[in-house]
């Protein structure tokens, strides 16, 4: 690309700090880091600020996912001090790192106030061709198998056995390929111990690159688009075996609410 495109094309941009992704991947943090920095370098005597600045953003999103938190937020004041952060690209891709920063101790009202200003500074996503199937749970599954055929439940649930209701935060980038990357749950319940699978299922899946995150004025064009999922377990209430109270009981399947789009459940 560097032989055939200008160096300001949003296809070079975007693709500066690829090796970092590489070795992220890889958990070669510390090589990663050194990739990005190499990239900034590059960018900057190439006097692509763009660029530097989005290899720059890629070293703070390394900070954040391995809990280098107080490092992250130095690393992104700096920037924000650069002259090119004024730019309203950058601008929304700063921001999004913020929200990164504070929806772990944010509220729920806080956290979909801050998806909605996201969304605002991104205008439409681009659409789902195709997802990988979401988790299963063998035991629900074969209870509601038996249910369809008007057998007993093959795991039937006991007395001590008390659901509550667990859900997930969730963030991640739809590159402007359709690609998903960088997933991390951002707030979560107490328990949800499905989450690695549901960033698994979310890391498969294929958006649709759109004319809008083609257009080197949009901040799609230079990172992708950044998406704000609530993911919830279903459950229904059931009175378990040796009791007489109805309790809530995980379900199978799961309820996600798109903080960044609609607002539209897809179940």
């Amino acid at each position: 690309m560097r032989d055939n495109l200008p160096v300001s094309d949003p296809a070079v941009v975007a693709a500066t700090p690829a090796l970092g992704d590489m070795w992220v991947k890889l958990r070669h943090y510390g090589q990663a880091d050194s990739s990005y920095q190499a990239a900034e370098r590059r960018a900057l005597d190439a006097g692509e600020d763009r660029a530097a600045l989005l290899a720059a953003i890629k070293r703070v999103s390394l900070c954040l996912a391995i809990g280098q938190r107080a490092r992250a937020r130095r690393m992104i004041d700096e920037i924000e001090a650069r002259p090119v952060a004024i730019d309203p690209v950058m601008k929304a891709v700063i921001a999004v790192i913020r929200f990164r920063m504070a929806a772990r101790d944010a509220s729920d009202a806080e956290v979909v106030k801050l998806a909605g200003e996201i969304r605002q500074s991104q205008g439409m996503e681009p659409a789902l061709l195709w997802a990988p199937s979401f988790p299963t749970d063998a035991t629900v599954a074969a209870n509601t198998d038996a249910r369809k055929f008007g057998l007993t439940d093959a795991f039937p649930n006991r007395t001590s056995e008390i659901g509550g209701i667990q859900w997930i935060d969730v963030g991640f980038w739809i590159r402007p390929d359709g690609r998903t990357a960088e997933m991390e749950v951002l707030r979560r319940s107490k328990t949800a111990p499905w989450s690695e699978q549901m960033l698994a299922q979310i890391g498969g899946r294929r958006y649709a690159s759109s004319s809008q995150m083609a257009s080197e004025t949009t901040a799609a064009a230079i990172n992708g688009v950044y998406r704000v999922e609530r993911i919830t377990r279903r459950s229904t209430y059931d009175t378990p075996t040796g009791s007489l109270i109805r309790r809530r009981v995980t379900d199978e399947g799961f309820e996600i609410l798109a903080l960044t789009d609609t607002g539209i459940a897809l179940k």
